[in-house]
């Protein structure tokens, strides 16, 4: 039936001949490609004809060359349009943020301290005499105006007021108790309001300092913002906003912000440090001053304040001096012809070079004018050399100013750009061009010494990159023969040397220190030149490498100084922060070298070479400051048959520097810091891997030779100013008292007796500074005797080598040990004369550091067992009780908060108790002594 109707439908001609309705494409689309088809058609068929020129054709929906470049300039107009009117409309966000803070601070900003006085009365006077004939006056009625100014009156009419009013509060709450409930619930909900947008400010804000860590000041500056929003007025906010544009050289940006937190809190310092530095990038000197002596005013011991008033009077300086060169520039009669004339002329010769030296390759035309340049540089760097100072500054100053400093820094490129070719074409060889390059790197590094500005062009005109290059590819290009090489070298070392210096910007520091590839390539360069000296014997190779050698070292020494030298901290999700590991071990292990090398060069270097070893040994100190350098101490140094720890030992023990009082007196620092207990160094080199290589190096005869010096020779070398050494030299026994060797040798009765011997008080001085080293010397003696408490008492008679017990009970006694350990802990104070239990408790005059104390209670413990000692220590013959051992130990106990020190001492007091008896134990009750070990005893 459904067949059979549709069968019957009539059907419709027009929807079926409709290609529109049936194919999705309209006639007019038909109609224009069949218009199209022809037109190409009949245009090939007129180019066969030769009717019309191919290039004539135009096809409708295919752009010719011309088309296209409107089309794209028309594109970059709408970009360019687009783009100025979203810059506007960020002002104008940025113009509507700022009055809007602005219009709402004073609601939030905290009030002021006000310091009113009264209308009438003294406090209105500020002449003293003023006050006085006031106070004496015959006017009566300022008796009726009266108001009392004394802390007591004030506080009790504060109270009268405040009662009164707790009266009224409570009397309203009464009448109207509907309008009070709400108004309390609406103070809630707002107060909630408040805490929740403070807790989400505070969300955001510590997110931000996570992406701020990471380096991702993008993301940390729309997170502070956001906070911002939140919390509009918190200082914290603001201060990091501001610093996050400090960052991003968004310095109008960064001043605002820390006007703003200025004008919540006048005296954070971290504001006004920050807006003095910003005021010093914007060249806006006076305010920048005024703003860091404010701050100095509230923190005048901090130190980043004070390196950053001395940049600002170093930039301060270098504005008077441009000033002056202006002006002298400006008065010919008074201009020094020789330098100025000459930085002129060297400019013009170096601009006219550097605009015909575009070619790739260098030719006999560029031949005469870089000879002309050699000789007008060489004589610039004599000038360097002269005896006027002030000259040598303004010549500077104006090798800055008028230019001369961004032509040389082109010229030093076209030359590596050159040398790279030299040789192919003929013309120059590579040995000139290395010669000249290495003679502006030189003037270029001397014009920029002691000019801050100079030092910061350097890393913006990239010649900073230049000289790291070379560096980075010295193994390609250093053949150790070559002096043209090695002089370019030194060069390029000396310029990174200048700018890292202490004088220099931080962008210029990082650009050399941050480097750690670079500084890694200094490290392994450093070796080679180490290893290779010694089989040197071109004496103008050796002349140019110490030179080189010299820088390099000086380079890793202000690395060592830094921050830089610091391990980078790991990030976390908020934004990878990509460095690479600085190679620790290669640092360490080249410096060794040089310091070997060194010195046992021939005795025509040894002078300079000398300078270079001290270089070295300052280096190596700073380094063992840093957890991640020490293990490498003990690495074996190749060619060399030692280590580190040996190359110092040697140096100290050399005829050239043990009478050297500061070199041996950095050794051993150096390996005091190296042989730390608590910096483990590496997984492969732990701390007692460094304490067995200077157990192994002869380290323990040395300081054992010390300890046992006669009087005689002690005073010697304190007369000679080796009192500091001598302390030294006993800090480092302390650092290696747990070794097993030592503490053998510690324990033979000549070593044992040295050491007690030493323990005993010095003579009273005038409290000088230069007898500190004695309190040292003592404090590092506790600490290795304080090593042997428990050896002591399992080695008595374990070896024929080491005292037995009746001979430290001997030694302590003829020694005064006790006695002298016990001046180690400061004396109580007294009441008219007396050590009372009262004062006992109260903190001494002189209180002693806590580990001072816990090793002086440790070294105790095992003379409390031997009755002869016993005696001194608890004061129980008559004789002995001046000694006051009781009272020292209880208020050491009450005194010091360092709970293991308090534990030291409660056993101490446990043994007087059992070894002493009632009497004892009477003694220590009487002074609280049980009541504070009651007190502690959970603790304890």
């Amino acid at each position: 039936f459904f067949f059979k109707i549709n069968y019957t439908k009539k059907m419709d001609v027009d929807k079926i001949l409709n290609l529109e309705r049936r194919t999705g494409i309209k006639d007019s689309d038909i109609g224009d490609f069949v218009d199209k088809a022809s037109k190409v058609q009949q245009a090939i068929k007129d180019m066969l004809d030769g009717k019309i020129n191919p290039e004539d054709v135009k096809i409708e929906g295919i752009e010719t060359e011309e088309e296209k470049e409107e089309k794209e300039r028309l594109r970059l107009e709408r970009q360019k349009q687009l783009a100025e009117k979203n810059a506007q409309i960020q002002i104008k966000r940025k113009q509507e943020e700022i009055d809007r803070w602005w219009a709402g601070v004073e609601l939030f900003k905290p009030a002021a301290p006000t310091d009113t006085v009264t209308e009438v009365g003294e406090e209105n006077l500020r002449d003293p005499k003023e006050i006085i004939k006031a106070r004496y006056s015959f006017e009566y009625s300022r008796w009726d105006r009266w108001l009392p100014n004394d802390e007591a009156t004030k506080a009790e009419e504060e109270e009268k007021e405040k009662q009164l009013n707790d009266i009224k509060n409570k009397e309203f709450e009464k009448q109207n108790p509907e309008f009070c409930s709400q108004f309390l619930s609406d103070v809630e909900k707002r107060q909630q309001s408040v805490a929740k947008k403070q807790e989400s400010s505070d969300i955001s804000r510590l997110k931000g300092n996570r992406y701020f860590k990471a380096r991702n000041f993008e993301r940390a500056l729309e997170l502070y913002m956001e906070a911002l929003k939140e919390s509009p007025y918190d200082p914290k906010t603001l201060l990091n906003i501001a610093q996050v544009h400090i960052k991003t050289k968004c310095f109008e940006d960064g001043l605002e912000f820390t006007k703003r937190t200025l004008y919540l809190e006048p005296k954070n310092v971290k504001a006004l440090s920050r807006r003095a530095f910003v005021l010093c990038e914007m060249k806006r000197l006076p305010e920048a001053t005024e703003a860091i002596l404010q701050a100095l005013k509230l923190e005048p011991d901090n130190a980043d304040l004070i390196a950053l008033q001395k940049e600002i009077q170093i930039m301060q300086k270098e504005v008077r001096d441009e000033a002056e060169v202006a002006s002298l520039l400006a008065n010919d009669a008074a201009k020094p012809a020789t330098s100025f004339e000459a930085i002129h002329r060297l400019k013009r010769q170096l601009a006219d070079l550097n605009a015909s030296g575009i070619s790739e390759s260098v030719g006999d035309e560029h031949s005469e004018q870089m000879k002309a340049i050699s000789q007008a540089v060489r004589e610039l760097l004599f000038s360097q050399h002269s005896g006027d100072s002030e000259a040598v500054t303004k010549g500077r100053t104006l090798f800055r100013t008028a230019g001369t400093l961004q032509e040389a820094a082109q010229y030093f490129q076209l030359l590596m750009k050159w040398e790279l070719t030299a040789g192919k074409d003929g013309g120059v060889t590579s040995a000139c061009l290395l010669q000249y390059a290495a003679e502006v790197a030189r003037l270029v590094a001397s014009m920029a010494d002691e000019q801050r500005s100079s030092k910061a062009s350097l890393v913006d005109l990239k010649l900073v990159s230049a000289a790291k290059a070379l560096l980075l590819r010295s193994e390609r290009l250093l053949s150790f023969a070559d002096k043209a090489e090695l002089e370019l070298l030194a060069a390029c070392a000396h310029l990174l040397l200048v700018c890292c210096r202490d004088d220099c910007c931080v962008k210029t520091r990082a650009a050399v220190l941050g480097d750690r590839p670079l500084v890694t390539a200094v490290g392994a360069l450093l070796g080679d030149l180490s290893s290779w000296l010694g089989d040197c014997k071109d004496v103008a190779a050796v002349a140019s490498s110490l030179l080189l050698v010299h820088d390099c070292v000086s380079i890793l020494k202000a690395l060592a100084f830094s921050d830089f030298a610091k391990p980078s901290e790991p990030s976390d999700n908020a934004g990878p922060a990509k460095t690479t590991a600085l190679n620790a071990g290669c640092v360490v292990c080249s410096l060794g070298s040089a310091a070997a090398s060194m010195r046992l060069l021939s005795k025509g270097w040894q002078l300079r070479a000398r300078a270079t070893v001290e270089l070295a040994v300052e280096a190596l100190l700073g380094l063992s400051r840093h957890e991640a350098f020490r293990g490498f101490f003990a690495v074996p140094l190749p060619g060399h048959g030692c280590s580190s720890v040996g190359v110092l030992l040697q140096a100290m023990a050399s005829e050239a520097f043990q009478q050297d009082v500061v070199f041996c007196s950095n050794c051993l620092a150096c390996l005091m810091n190296a042989s730390l207990e608590a910096g483990t160094g590496t997984g492969t080199h732990p701390a007692s891997a460094i304490r067995d290589e200077i157990v192994r190096a002869g380290g323990t005869d040395m300081l054992l030779a010390a300890l046992q010096l006669s009087e005689v020779d002690r005073a010697k070398a304190v007369a000679a100013g080796g009192g500091n050494l001598l302390s030294r030299k006993a800090g480092l026994l302390s650092r290696l008292a747990p070794a097993a060797p030592v503490q053998q040798a510690l324990l033979s009765p000549a070593a044992y007796r040295a050491l007690c011997r030493r323990l005993a008080p010095p003579p009273p001085s005038d409290g000088d500074d230069d007898d500190k080293w004695i309190a040292d010397e003592r404090s590092h003696l506790v600490r290795v005797l304080a090593c042997l408490g428990a050896p002591v008492v399992s080695a008595f008679s374990s070896s024929a080598r080491c005292v037995c017990l009746a001979d430290v009970a001997q030694i302590a006694l003829e020694e005064a040990l006790v006695t002298s350990l016990l001046s180690l802990f400061p004396r109580p104070r007294e009441d008219c004369g007396l050590v009372t239990p009262q004062t006992v408790t109260l903190m001494p005059a002189q209180p002693a550091p806590a580990v001072l104390l816990g090793n002086a209670a440790r070294c105790l413990m095992p003379l409390a067992d031997m009755p002869a000692c016993a005696e001194q220590l608890y004061g129980t013959h008559k004789k002995y009780q001046d000694l006051l051992g009781v009272e020292k130990l209880i208020c050491a106990m009450a005194t010091c908060g360092d709970m293991r020190v308090r534990k030291n001492i409660a056993i101490l007091l446990a043994k007087g108790c059992k070894v002493g008896g009632g009497a004892v134990r009477d003694k220590i009750s009487l002074f609280r002594g049980m009541q504070m070990m009651l007190e502690l005893q959970d603790k304890l």
